[in-house]
């Protein structure tokens, strides 16, 4: 007689290949608490000078691109001491605990910045071990390159974008590859499928509102979306593309993410630490390995 299966059993053959939840990551202000690039760049232009950089971005003198790479081109110093000047930096207290529950399930963390590689590289070092065999790796870097030549460092984007990183583009790709389209879930309003559709209406439908972050909300929400779910962990205007394009958007609270959000209309989950997000997510695997078996 064959022997019914656990709920772990049932979850463990599961986790060999999920189909649940896709992981995306900021990783400056997001993975670690400080932003790396400020820190090497106020270092080397000054605080205010970043700042009005910052300011011409927002008021539309400059492109983000071109400011970004006004920035990196102030840097001139060998790579190993501009690192040396991010010995305080740290990772949030609760990536390490993330990392862990997304690994267990074989879900990788792919982390999509405006920074440059070997930065991110460095960080994440840990989390970077080659896989066993058929494994996916547990973390996937998407940065920005850079020449650390003397007179000035020269960034190489990823892409011809405004940003010169569209982090969106990531999430799209996904969702062309595994014929993923954005779609209201079961029970939410239908909205018009019409080129007069701004990208703001449509944008993160499935999302819980703000502070919603209850087990039913989330759920009923998420009924109708086509898996795996997207989520997006962000802090920046960088990550603007890429809160588009999630089904589930965590924003860091006080950031100028949450200021874009709440002026856009884009629904969002806030955060303060990774464990708010490593519940959620581990919550939701939980109910979707489960089939709905383990709610708690």
């Amino acid at each position: 007689m064959q022997k019914t299966k656990t709920q772990a059993e049932k979850r463990k053959l599961k986790m060999q290949h999920n189909d649940h939840l896709v992981v995306f990551s900021d990783f400056d202000g997001t993975i670690t608490v400080q932003d790396t690039g400020i820190e090497i760049i106020d270092h080397c232009i000054g605080t205010a000078r970043r700042k009005a950089l910052d300011r011409a971005v927002l008021d539309g003198t400059l492109t983000f691109r071109e400011a970004i790479a006004t920035m990196w081109a102030g840097v001139d110093m060998p790579f190993d001491k501009a690192a040396s000047l991010l010995d305080h930096v740290v990772l949030d207290a609760g990536f390490h605990a993330f990392h862990r529950a997304m690994a267990s399930r074989g879900i990788p963390i792919n982390v999509v910045s405006a920074g440059i590689t070997p930065i991110c590289e460095r960080f994440l070092a840990p989390y970077l071990n080659p896989a066993p065999a058929g494994a996916n790796a547990t973390v996937r870097i998407f940065a920005n390159e850079i020449d650390t030549r003397e007179g000035g460092w020269k960034i190489q984007f990823r892409d011809d974008s405004e940003f010169g990183h569209d982090k969106g583009q990531q999430l799209r790709l996904l969702k062309e590859e595994r014929r993923l389209r954005p779609r209201p879930p079961q029970g939410a309003a239908k909205m018009a499928d019409s080129d007069e559709t701004t990208p703001e209406a449509t944008t993160n439908s499935t999302n819980a509102s703000v502070g919603d972050s209850s087990k039913s909300a989330w759920r009923e929400r998420l009924r109708g979306v086509p898996r795996p779910i997207l989520m997006f962990i962000g802090d920046g205007v960088s990550d603007i593309s890429a809160a588009k394009e999630a089904d589930v958007l965590f924003v860091k609270e006080g950031t100028n993410l949450e200021k874009w959000c709440v002026a856009h209309g884009v629904a969002y989950e806030p955060w303060t630490s990774f464990d708010s997000i490593t519940e959620w997510a581990v919550r939701f695997l939980n109910e979707e390995e489960d089939g709905g078996e383990g709610q708690e």
